[in-house]
């Protein structure tokens, strides 16, 4: 019999020490003599403290910015990249086609959630293997941390091939992001955010522009949406009211 597939939620549990005892051991075994397997675990590794310094300079406006300490001689120099374009790509998100509004209310989640998107290639998601129960398991801790259930329809979102969810978080509040690929390979995301509509927001979808990225906002039941993808809006459009429907008819 061949041995058990591996998939990238569970190498993902595995890194956030979300696994079972009996799981960390199955694949901390494997990993000692599959060296294709200790490949994918260390590709999935992310650098956090450099992503947070690259999102603290963006907070930092008016004070001089010290000399970064030098890195340490066994730091990825990949990572330490993609945090610095990360931290570009937000400033781009934000400033093309947008004023820049003082104080800390200026960096929206949703642009966030653009730049974030905006750095996604095939390759991120075109490796990662959905495993039902892992499915399911990250949708649970996704929903304890929104606060709200997340309809397993979303996961079902026409011509689109699911990948995974994430957890993240902007101020404190959850950021749900429910990742795929289209049919030529774009990655798309559809990003929930529990928050209650301002006095005057308008709940029917609207258009958003980013830098290299474009957004379908639409606010419903105590959730604000957020699909993002690099094609064309018409497209993103029938997939934002695809969702809608799902959502309404997943009870």
């Amino acid at each position: 019999m061949s041995e058990h597939q591996i998939s990238d939620a569970e190498l993902t549990g595995f890194l956030d020490g979300e696994l079972s005892a009996a799981d960390r051991e199955r694949i901390a075994a494997r990993l000692g003599s599959d060296p294709e397997l200790a490949r994918r675990l260390e590709a999935l590794k992310i650098d956090k403290a450099a992503v947070a310094n690259a999102f603290a300079l963006l907070s930092v406006r008016d004070a001089p910015k010290p000399a970064p300490a030098p890195a340490p001689r066994r730091r990825s120099a990949r990572m330490v990249a993609m945090a610095a374009s990360l931290a570009l790509a937000v400033l781009a998100g934000v400033l093309v086609g947008r004023t820049l509004r003082p104080g800390p209310e200026a960096l929206d989640w949703r642009e966030l959630a653009a730049a974030y998107h905006a750095l996604y290639v095939t390759d991120t998601l075109a490796r990662v293997r959905t495993d039902p129960e892992q499915v399911e398991r990250a949708l649970a801790r996704a929903e304890a941390a929104l606060g709200r259930p997340i309809p397993r329809r979303l996961t079902r979102l026409p011509g689109l091939d699911f990948k995974r969810v994430q957890l993240l978080g902007h101020d404190g509040a959850a950021v749900i992001q429910i990742a795929y690929l289209d049919a030529a390979g774009s990655p798309v995301a559809l990003c929930l955010h529990a928050a209650e509509a301002a006095p005057g927001t308008d709940a029917q979808p609207r258009e958003l522009r980013f830098a290299g990225v474009r957004g379908i906002a639409w606010h419903n039941d105590g959730v604000e949406y957020l699909l993002l993808g690099k094609g064309r809006a018409d497209g993103l459009e029938a997939l934002a009211a695809a969702a809608i429907e799902l959502a309404q008819s997943d009870s």
